[in-house]
């Protein structure tokens, strides 16, 4: 189970990764480099990924997303683990959720999309600029929309 949120080193190492995404993911000239700062955040990801300006991934829990070898996330993609509220709402009990985020080798994310926690896009997938992604996206389709619906197979012949 996911660290308590309100524990205090906790807090400090969210606020730290807070500030590394906010100074970095827009500033940093080179991909390369972004994906090192998603590293250093804590982010499992692989080898030949391309991460925009401006990506996005939730600070208070980055272990639990793992992104795969020569995964595209274009620029302005939030990508998030949990769903919490405010410690004192008594919708906290009900609506709370941690869950990780899968990425798939081959995927790509178009840009200003929200990937939400347990959301798995597998290899080869593409998701449509400004989607909605939850749930599981098949291999070799591509998915658009709020929420992300499948439109049609890319490589039918492949699979």
């Amino acid at each position: 189970m996911p660290k308590n949120p309100r524990d205090g080193i906790f807090l400090v190492k969210a606020a730290a990764r807070r500030y590394l995404q906010l100074v970095l993911m827009n500033t940093l000239p080179f991909s390369t480099w972004r994906v090192f700062v998603l590293r250093l955040c804590g982010v499992h990801i692989g080898k030949d990924c391309y991460v925009g300006f401006g990506v996005m991934v939730d600070t208070n829990y980055p272990e639990l997303i793992t992104i795969g070898n020569s995964v595209t996330i274009s620029h302005s993609c939030y990508i998030f683990t949990h769903t919490q509220t405010p410690a004192l709402s008594r919708l906290g009990k009900t609506f709370d959720s941690v869950k990780g985020v899968k990425l798939f080798s081959g995927a790509w994310i178009g840009a200003s999309s929200l990937i939400l926690p347990g959301a798995v896009v597998e290899e080869d997938c593409m998701v449509g600029a400004g989607s909605t992604v939850r749930g599981t996206l098949r291999k070799g389709c591509l998915y658009m929309g709020n929420p992300a619906k499948l439109v049609r197979e890319i490589f039918r012949d492949s699979y």
